[in-house]
């Protein structure tokens, strides 16, 4: 048995040879590739790059599939879109009779790569005291902060929520 398979315009033609019978199936292929899978890795808040993956199928076969960032010029698709940015990630696929999917959007929101700032630093107390100091801290991000913390000298880091408090002299 040997199949030889042949798409051109719209249609696709299939030639088979079974057991000394040759047979030729003519199909006519107006179905625009679907996309199957659309994911993105990792899809948690990062300091990372982003790896967008699409899968289309069709009924016949797809022939070729591009991407493009923002809106930007379209390329071939190999296996996954890297990306080091939030931004959009469009796909479309053709199949063998030109028959073209619809666009595929995945939108990557998760990536900051920029630490969080520290934009002021008090104490209620700034001169010479014999008493305990309140040391408050105002935390920024251009994301989410996922925590803040703070250390009292070499001591193990804590949860920061209104401020720590200073016993004796130290490091903050």
């Amino acid at each position: 048995s040997m199949t030889e398979l042949l798409n051109a315009n719209s249609f696709s033609y299939q030639l088979s040879l079974t057991d000394g019978t040759l047979f030729l199936d003519i199909v006519l292929d107006t179905e625009a590739p679907l996309l199957s899978f659309l994911a993105a890795s990792p899809a948690e808040a990062t300091n990372q790059d982003v790896t967008v993956t699409a899968i289309f199928t069709d009924n016949v076969g797809v022939a070729s599939t591009q991407y493009r960032i923002d809106s930007g010029a379209w390329q071939d698709y190999e296996d996954g879109v890297v990306m080091t940015a939030n931004g959009t990630v469009d796909f479309q696929a053709t199949d063998a009779a030109g028959n073209v999917s619809d666009i595929a959007s995945y939108i990557v929101t998760n990536i900051d790569k920029t630490a969080p700032t520290i934009t002021d630093i008090g104490a209620d107390i700034t001169t010479p005291t014999n008493s305990d100091v309140l040391v408050t801290a105002t935390f920024a991000d251009d994301v989410a902060l996922a925590s803040q913390e703070f250390k009292i000298g070499d001591g193990e880091w804590t949860a920061y929520t209104s401020g720590a408090g200073v016993t004796s002299k130290a490091t903050l």
